[in-house]
């Protein structure tokens, strides 16, 4: 369920409005929310964490 929507968020948002990113953050222990990101064609984007809080998983970055 989750995954499924994550999906259909990330496709709606990459065809509407291409020109800006589409960023999730998760807990670096919560594996399931990492696979839900990665599944819905985001990638991790180490740039971005929040040292010792949250991964940033990401897509369509400028620069």
């Amino acid at each position: 369920m989750a995954g499924e929507a994550a999906t259909a968020a990330v496709e709606w948002a990459t065809e509407r409005v291409p020109d800006l990113p589409v960023i999730a953050r998760g807990r670096p222990a919560n594996t399931a929310s990492q696979r839900v990101a990665v599944r819905a064609g985001l990638v991790r984007a180490e740039h971005l964490d929040i040292a010792g809080l949250d991964w940033t998983f990401a897509k369509n970055l400028l620069g």
